[in-house]
């Protein structure tokens, strides 16, 4: 049985072996024998429907890593011997995702910066970088958070501006390249008041975030996992966000978005010695954000 998905890098896998023979040498050496033949076979299946493969030093061991270009799965394989059955399994461990960005992503956000690169929602600047620690601004956040929508026809939003007056801010025309995203957040209450400036490349803190990416998915995300015998109150959602040592900070709101966002798993915060701290006051970066839109796709596919 094999399962797969496509992956547009490398893939690291890992060979594990549960061998169940008894111990007898002879009888194990003929069921080592199967299994390293069955695993050949199995890796040059995949080579072929994969491209190279390695698998260096794996000769003698029971665990082993290689890597394949292409798709991701598992394989069991089963040898038997004298009515002695034993399996190895070739499973998926990891992906490690090549990017082509000129500058470095951070390893906690190559695999986010990556895909969303691959499928144009975040892009990175004109220049080829990606920018990870630069401050996310407003009018990026809202031009994910819509790309996001428009590539989800299954979330039943329509992103129509049919209608719709889109001059809401001195200070955003429409040669704005996140003019539409921002319109259509603008009518669907999306993001805080900030009067008749919408401030399109200002940073945004953790706590504003939470709150936005909250108000576009966080209610129909959070119904996802109520039960039958129980729906989550916004009570329950704040007294969350009241464990972090620092969730009031230096301004206190938006404690049911931040809960929210914590029990979805898209914004978590540090544990540090067994404290947990969401630095709301801190201003995102474009790598956090790649992280926490490649979660909220995540989620949203589930």
């Amino acid at each position: 049985q094999v399962t797969t998905r496509a992956v547009p890098s490398k893939s690291t896998w890992t060979v594990s072996s549960e061998n169940t023979a008894k111990d007898d040498q002879e009888h194990a050496a003929k069921v080592k024998e199967i299994l390293k033949k069955s695993s050949q076979e199995v890796q040059d299946a995949i080579a072929k429907a994969s491209g190279a493969i390695s698998t260096k030093n794996c000769e003698n061991s029971s665990t082993c890593e290689f890597t394949s270009i292409g798709s991701a799965g598992t394989y069991t394989i089963t040898a038997e011997n004298g009515g002695i059955k034993s399996k190895a399994k070739l499973i998926v461990k990891a992906i490690v995702q090549q990017n082509s960005f000129k500058d470095q992503v951070p390893e906690w956000a190559n695999e986010a910066a990556t895909v969303l690169q691959k499928n144009n929602i975040m892009r990175g600047y004109a220049n080829g970088n990606f920018g990870a620690s630069d401050p996310v601004s407003r009018g990026q956040l809202a031009l994910l958070l819509y790309r996001i929508i428009s590539d989800h026809p299954e979330l039943g939003i329509s992103t129509s501006l049919a209608g719709k007056d889109c001059k809401l801010y001195s200070d955003l025309d429409s040669s704005h390249y996140a003019y539409d995203a921002i319109c259509f957040g603008s009518y669907n209450k999306w993001f805080l008041p900030t009067g008749s400036k919408f401030k399109p490349d200002e940073g945004l803190s953790r706590r504003e975030v939470a709150q936005i990416s909250y108000n576009v998915f966080g209610e129909s995300l959070i119904q996802n996992i109520n039960s039958p015998f129980h729906t989550l109150t916004s009570e329950e959602l704040r007294s969350l966000a009241t464990s972090y040592e620092d969730y009031l900070s230096e301004e206190p709101g938006g404690e049911e978005a931040i809960g929210g966002m914590f029990l979805l798993g898209i914004m978590k915060g540090s544990d540090i010695e067994g404290k947990r701290y969401f630095y709301p006051d801190n201003i995102l970066n474009r790598g956090e954000t790649a992280t926490i839109i490649w979660r909220l796709i995540q989620k949203i596919s589930e």
